[in-house]
């Protein structure tokens, strides 16, 4: 059975970011504030520094807690 790996959570412009597994990003927000524009820079700096992969399919959501 293949082990999941731990999500590597990032805080940037004060959001916690988690990546799973290269092709899934969680955006949790508090306060309703981000929008899809931000939300593709996001991913767009996390493909730049190699957090993505290239050629895959990118499910962003964002999360209200």
């Amino acid at each position: 059975m293949k082990k999941r790996k731990q999500p590597k959570v990032l805080i940037l412009n004060s959001l916690t970011v988690e990546v799973h597994e290269r092709n899934k990003v969680l955006i949790h927000q508090k306060m309703d504030d981000v929008s899809d524009m931000e939300a593709q820079k996001i991913c767009t700096y996390l493909y730049q520094e190699g957090f993505l992969t290239n050629g895959e399919e990118v499910l962003c959501s964002i999360i209200n807690d």
